[in-house]
């Protein structure tokens, strides 16, 4: 029998997975892939020059405690995908959000000069009922609820070689671009943006009283539909204080350490 390996992007929805019932998966079978490639620079990331200026570049613009402590085992991870599952099946939970399209590219980039046998499902094509009869369509398995997760599961199918070459062109273009913020844009497609992307969305949801910044950052998250993390709208929010664009009170650290305020006009 062919090993089969699921492939999750983030801890949360390696939780989400191990969740359903139905599939009763063990653990070994799962793993989970933490690095958020829609921030930071990506450029030679197969040598530790690479990997070393992205990690020093996490250190200086995002805060420790932000940092998922599982994003340097994405490495080790991969080379036992590489040595484990060759002769197996691979099954990638991958949905239509930017973080998921971009680590589903890092990883066939990884992976380009491996024969695998590669599973995915078309999470837009799935219509999922409520207990309270309502639909909803999920873009990521975080947002599956766990008595769904076996019905995504039903619809996977062999990726065509196709759509891997373009998903691998994916990750080489955002390469190229060099750039420090990647988003999913209204065309539905992954594109490099400026850093301060986000940044408009951030000062609109700030008062001219102070509000704690785990506020601001959450009222962002559902304006932006999560096209990014609240680490990153934290690094964002804080540069706009250093701008001098808004006023803070407490500790510029996480986002529960200060509130921010519009500054007031003279």
């Amino acid at each position: 029998m062919k090993n089969k390996c699921h492939i999750v992007f983030g801890n949360y929805a390696k939780s989400r997975l191990l969740s359903s019932k139905e599939l009763n998966l063990p653990e070994e079978n799962i793993i989970d892939l933490n690095d958020d490639f829609r921030v930071g620079p990506i450029q030679n990331l197969n040598n530790d020059a690479g990997r070393a200026k992205r990690d020093a570049w996490f250190l200086s613009n995002i805060s420790c405690n932000s940092m998922d402590p599982l994003r340097s085992q994405n490495l080790r991870k991969i080379e036992l995908i590489k040595q484990g599952f060759i002769d197996g099946d691979l099954y990638i939970w991958s949905g239509s959000s930017a973080l998921d399209i971009i680590s589903f590219s890092e990883l066939l980039y990884a992976l380009k000069d491996f024969n695998l046998n590669i599973f995915t499902s078309d999470f837009l094509k799935i219509k999922l009922e409520r207990e309270d009869g309502s639909f909803y369509v999920p873009d990521s398995i975080s947002v599956v609820l766990p008595q769904h997760i076996h019905v995504i599961a039903d619809h996977f199918k062999p990726l065509s070689q196709g759509n891997r070459n373009d998903l691998i062109h994916l990750w080489e273009r955002l390469v190229k671009e060099n750039a420090l913020v990647r988003v999913l844009g209204e065309d539905c497609k992954i594109k490099s943006v400026k850093e301060n992307y986000f940044d408009e969305a951030l000062k609109k949801r700030c008062k001219e009283e102070f509000q704690k910044a785990a506020r601001v950052i959450g009222w962002t998250l559902v304006n932006i539909n999560f096209n990014a993390s609240d680490y990153t709208l934290n690094w964002r929010l804080k540069e706009l204080v250093q701008k001098n664009e808004l006023t803070f009170e407490g500790e510029l650290k996480d986002i529960r350490d200060y509130q921010v305020k519009l500054v007031s006009a003279n």
